[in-house]
């Protein structure tokens, strides 16, 4: 039994549970799947051609459709908290990941559950409140949009995050990490092409998942790298210092002064160049971290691309048991685009991914030479104090320099410490940070495409219903809803039965739309 009972006025669905729609380039619904049409709670032959503002909920700041757009017309991903509105006026919340596709844009959506979400619960009711008062006023629509967008930068700022692209790239990975894995259905066991869809999208998956923990492991790495080469920064700076009052101080000593003032002037530009390595060793660092916000970013929506069309087969893996002798075969042909369209935005999120990833290796490359470096520099500084404690010896009064010369040897003896491991770290570093997983994706990827054919080869009809674990199986509405006095009420059909009456007016609707 389902201990998490949804609340009155909300159209129910699991964190599990994964649905897309796919949209014209003017935002008219070309499919989806059955999660989509049970939790719209709109039959289908409604979705299908209608434009996807059906679905919008009057409570959604029009900000954030400006933000959407802006980014979607330009050719980029954009992730957002959306409440929707399901044909009988219950409201449901999803973070909608939304990537151009060649048919024109894909949404996949997911539940919230991050901590991210409560918060933009708030700014959205006071986003709306500015939009309502301003439209009240007479505000024209566009300075509306303008003014709230400037008060959810605002908002953003007060949170510490530099914009809305910020915002995103923290959300989405933060969603990510709090969200239960796809719910793995169960389809027929003799579709070999399904079967094997299934299975490279659980490998893709995987994969995603190990890159994305492994982002934490090198942001500690890289913490680790930051602070020993601030920590030789500093003292380098300080044997600098010493090696330069060396050189003031031997040429007060006359005739014996100068063997000593040399290794002393060596000191100091040797500790000059340490600080310079280790400098730049931060640097590199620095901008190897930066990198990371975008490849969570990549790699969360690859995650969710493959947990959705792992979903979507599975989902759709009774589309042979429709009734009609020729329904399968062209419900298997919609399952087949469906998921070729699936693998093609996958494949374009896995690309730039390892894109990401090269780059962070070439930083990473240079980061291991600068440690290289730094460990030589630091090995020079410590012959250089041995070889003027040699020449200390040789004088007669030199009892200042004594002091002066050990207090180097205990600072380089520190930047040394703070320096070892460093080449270690960033090898360590290398390895968690390789591209090479996902170069491994191609090989899933051409699995998927390679198996999308043999979807609609296989149309001999198949009684094998989907199989759903009882604590959440649906044989009826999880709640009755009052309906507004205009609405027709909506039926929501069982699950097995949804994923093939979904497929079936597919069809029919298609047909229509192209007569």
């Amino acid at each position: 039994m389902d201990t998490h009972a949804p609340p009155v006025a909300e159209s129910w669905f699991d964190a599990d549970e994964l649905f897309f729609s796919v949209t014209d380039p003017t935002s008219r619904i070309l499919a989806g799947n059955a999660v989509f049409q049970r939790v719209s709670r709109y039959p289908v032959d409604q979705l299908i051609g209608a434009p996807h503002n059906l679905i919008r909920h009057p409570d959604m700041p029009r900000c954030v459709f400006r933000i959407l757009w802006d980014r979607i017309r330009a050719g980029l991903p954009v992730a957002a908290y959306v409440q929707n509105r399901a044909r009988d006026g219950a409201h449901y919340w999803v973070v909608a990941t939304v990537v151009p596709v060649a048919e024109g844009y894909l949404s996949v959506r997911q539940k919230p559950c991050g901590p991210h979400f409560p918060i933009v619960q708030g700014a959205y009711a006071e986003l709306v409140r500015l939009e309502r008062s301003l439209e009240a006023d007479g505000v024209a629509r566009d300075e509306v949009i303008a003014a709230s967008l400037a008060r959810l930068d605002e908002m953003l700022v007060e949170l510490g995050l530099a914009g809305y692209e910020a915002f995103m790239r923290a959300m989405l990975p933060a969603e990510l990490a709090a969200r239960p894995e796809a719910r793995r259905l169960e389809g027929p066991a003799d579709d070999d092409a399904l079967t094997g869809i299934a299975r490279a999208t659980a490998r893709l998956g995987a994969t995603f998942t190990h890159v994305f923990e492994n982002l934490g492991t090198y942001e500690a790495l890289a913490a680790d790298l930051d602070a020993r080469a601030r920590t030789v920064t500093e003292l380098a700076d300080d044997v600098r210092l010493s090696a330069l009052n060396a050189v003031v101080a031997s040429a007060r000593l006359g005739d014996v002064g100068p063997p000593l003032g040399v290794i002393a002037e060596r000191m100091r530009c040797e500790a000059d160049e340490t600080t310079a390595i280790a400098t730049a060793l931060r640097d590199e660092v620095e901008a190897a971290l930066s990198r990371l916000p975008d490849i969570a970013f990549d790699t969360a929506i690859a995650k969710l691309q493959a947990d959705m069309a792992g979903f979507f087969v599975q989902e759709a893996a009774t589309a042979a048991a429709l009734p009609e002798p020729d329904a399968a075969e062209e419900a298997r042909a919609e399952v087949e685009r469906a998921v070729v369209l699936l693998a093609d935005a996958l494949a374009v999120r896995a690309t730039a991914l390892e894109t990401a990833l090269r780059a962070l290796e070439v930083a990473l490359a240079t980061i291991q030479a600068h440690a290289g470096r730094l460990d030589r520099a630091l090995d020079a500084l410590g012959a250089l104090q041995m070889g003027g404690r040699v020449e200390i010896a040789r004088i007669a009064d030199g009892h200042a320099f004594t002091t002066l010369f050990e207090s180097v040897q205990a600072t380089i003896a520190r930047a040394t410490d703070a320096g070892r491991g460093l080449r270690s770290i960033t090898e360590r570093s290398a390895e968690v940070a390789t591209a090479g997983a996902i170069r491994a994706t191609a090989t899933h990827l051409d699995a998927i495409r390679g198996a999308a054919p043999r979807i609609r080869a296989r149309c001999a009809p198949v009684e094998a219903p989907l199989h759903v674990e009882p604590e959440t199986e649906i044989d009826e509405p999880i709640v009755a809803l009052e309906e507004p006095p205009a609405v027709e009420p909506v039926a929501v059909e069982p699950v097995a039965a949804a994923r093939r009456t979904w497929l079936h007016r597919l069809r029919l609707r298609r047909r229509a739309l192209a007569a």
